[in-house]
């Protein structure tokens, strides 16, 4: 697969187009993000082809959804287009870009699925978050797990840096790892305590690190053992074809003897 942001192309992700495997955690995350979903109002900031968005629709919220790229938008309305009318009345989708986006309207939820990692500086976009949220409304973040060497992600998270940077501003009711992503529910609450990582949490964190190196391991070990075979494959081939030239040879030399 072309070196492409898989968050430019979530409902060909969504629906199969992209690969099983990748469908099933595609759909467990987008799923998840809904589940935690508060309130009625809902932001989505870096929509790409809208597929959040139209899924909350249609059970019942209404959503303002927003992206940078002008292709998103137009994809994302053609979905809308496809879907019942209620639906289509629920959601909106507009070319924005967030750092610049004005609203006199409040959010109960602002969802920012994969976003994070295409800025070189997301506290901007989580402090201007906080002022579109209502009191206790819910920040929902979610970021690659680890290292995905797109050209246009700027940042790798693990735990540590999202914490801190979300900490900063929200209360952090909860956190998931959902295959190669992390996700993270946050609450606008003005008396947020200073909070700490704890022990629990780290060892979650560290099991799914686990996972990941060991699932990464086991495939670079797969890709080795194919190397090493597909390299014997060639040998065997390359001296058959060796010997039937070495025979050509041979016959040759006869023929010229023979005259």
């Amino acid at each position: 697969m072309d070196n492409i942001d898989i968050h430019d192309r979530v409902n060909e992700a969504y629906y199969g187009v992209l690969g099983s495997n990748f469908a099933k955690a595609t759909r467990e995350r987008i799923h998840w993000i809904g589940a935690k979903t508060f309130g009625n109002y809902v932001l989505d900031v870096g929509c790409s082809q809208g597929i959040q968005a139209i899924l909350l629709g249609r059970e019942g919220k209404k959503v303002t959804a927003i992206d940078i790229s002008e292709r998103s938008i137009k994809e994302a309305n053609q979905y809308l287009k496809k879907e019942e009318r209620s639906t289509q009345e629920r959601v909106r989708f507009l070319q924005k870009d967030f750092i610049n986006f004005l609203s006199d309207d409040r959010y109960d939820t602002i969802i920012m699925s994969e976003v994070l990692e295409h800025l070189m500086n997301p506290v901007s976009f989580v402090e201007k978050a906080k002022k579109y949220l209502t009191k206790n409304g819910a920040l929902i973040v979610s970021v690659p797990f680890g290292i995905n060497d797109y050209i246009d992600h700027k940042q790798t998270y693990y735990f540590g840096d999202m914490f801190t940077y979300l900490s900063k501003c929200f209360q952090i009711e909860e956190f998931e790892i959902v295959g190669k992503w992390i996700g993270f529910v946050c609450k606008n609450n003005d008396d947020a305590r200073k909070q700490e990582i704890n022990i629990s949490d780290l060892k979650y964190v560290e099991k799914n690190f686990y996972i990941l190196e060991r699932n990464l391991i086991n495939s670079n070990n797969i890709l080795e053992r194919k190397s090493q075979e597909l390299n014997k494959e060639l040998q065997l081939k390359l001296q058959d074809k060796d010997k039937e030239l070495q025979l050509k040879l041979q016959d040759k030399d006869k023929e010229l003897q023979l005259k």
